[in-house]
């Protein structure tokens, strides 16, 4: 036989189909990775808990899977860093198992120059992944029972309190999830460029809620509140300003100073028409050819805003995707927008709960009045 060119017998699907795992790109790839080894810990360790009799030979897969869920951790986070915040040459990482080195990049870049939510997890993790350092540095410690200088592993740590283990190890794993969680919405945060190179959105949106009413920006009192916040978040007097540009131009942030930045082209009378034409479509009182017909007369801007904050509220979280929801139902036929502005029950309340959201206060008016 050509073993060659045979075909694998051992890693391939079967006919019962449920039975058949996705893997590579097939599969989530490195998420499926470090929630596969996280979830083994958990299984081992439950086994072990129920029948002890195999205490001694399960806990070495139960630790090298901890000790490895964090390695894959380390390195999908920094490539998760890099792709917000900075330009970092992981190449040379991927390679290494050298679990202190990925948690100095880690950190070094997690503390730098970089979002504050990320600092406040990172310091917490730090005593529970260094306890990793000391026992297992390069990932030989579980797998073999020899060093390559053919010395026993363990020799230091001869006794393993399993549950104790375990309860170090949910903490971590706990703290894993919530950089992990954390990480993927600021991917989509920083995307939009709501951040300097100073402060991120969340710290730009405290400082909103720090300034004065913009009515009184004229008086002392502004520059009073600016130098407090200057000081608090060191920043220069350029780069706080910078910072109040954003604030004054936002949807959302502009609100806690007393701006109402409008979304532009759309009068408060136009929208008014629109919103009274689905509710008489919803209350029976005219039937949908007539609601077609009204709708036609229409700009179709206005119908593409009204489709986008009806479902801005039930989809999104950031105000600043609005404008790119705008864009994407620009892209629908007439009859896809009148789908979106009848379909449902909750129609008016997710078009209210947007306009609140997004600080349209004078359009939030002319329906309230409806």
């Amino acid at each position: 036989m050509n073993i060659k060119n045979k075909p694998n017998q051992t890693f391939k699907s079967g006919p019962n189909t449920q039975f058949n795992s996705c893997v590579g790109k097939n599969g989530l790839l490195s998420s499926s990775y470090l929630e596969g080894y996280k979830e083994s810990v958990k299984i081992i360790y439950e086994k072990i808990i129920e029948d002890t009799h195999n205490l001694d030979t399960l806990i070495y897969p139960m630790l090298f899977c901890a000790r490895h869920s964090i390695e894959l951790f380390l390195k999908n986070s920094i490539i998760d860093i890099s792709k917000i915040n900075t330009s970092i040459d992981f190449s040379k990482l991927v390679n290494t198992h050298d679990l202190k080195n990925l948690w100095n990049t880690y950190k070094e870049y997690s503390l730098e120059n970089f979002d504050f939510r990320v600092h406040l997890l990172v310091n917490k993790q730090e005593e529970l992944i260094s306890d990793y350092f000391e026992i297992d540095a390069t990932g030989q410690t579980f797998r073999y029972q020899y060093t390559k200088e053919n010395k026993i592993h363990l020799e230091k740590f001869p006794l393993i309190n399993v549950k104790h283990f375990y309860s170090r190890y949910q903490k971590l794993s706990q703290l894993i999830d919530s950089v992990t969680e954390l990480l993927e919405n600021l991917k989509i945060e920083y995307k939009y460029g709501v951040h300097t190179d100073k402060l991120s959105r969340e710290e730009i949106r405290q400082i909103a809620k720090k300034l004065p009413n913009y009515k009184y920006w004229k008086e002392e009192k502004f520059n009073e509140e600016k130098e407090k916040i200057r000081q608090e978040y060191n920043l220069s007097n350029r780069k706080l300003s910078e910072a109040i540009n954003i604030i004054k131009n936002h949807y959302e942030f502009s609100s806690y100073i007393g701006i109402e930045n409008k979304i532009e082209k759309v009068d408060a009378m136009s929208f008014s028409k629109i919103y009274n034409y689905i509710k008489e479509y919803k209350s029976c009182t005219i039937n949908k050819t007539e609601l077609e017909s009204f709708l036609k007369k229409e700009d179709k801007y206005l119908l593409v805003i009204f489709a986008a904050l009806i479902n801005f509220r039930k989809d999104i979280y950031y105000v600043e995707q609005f404008d790119r929801l705008v864009e994407n139902f620009y892209e629908e036929s007439f009859i896809e927008l009148i789908y979106t502005l009848t379909t449902g029950t909750k129609v008016f309340k997710n078009l209210k709960d947007s306009l609140q959201i997004m600080n349209q206060i004078t359009l939030l008016e002319s329906v309230e009045e409806n």
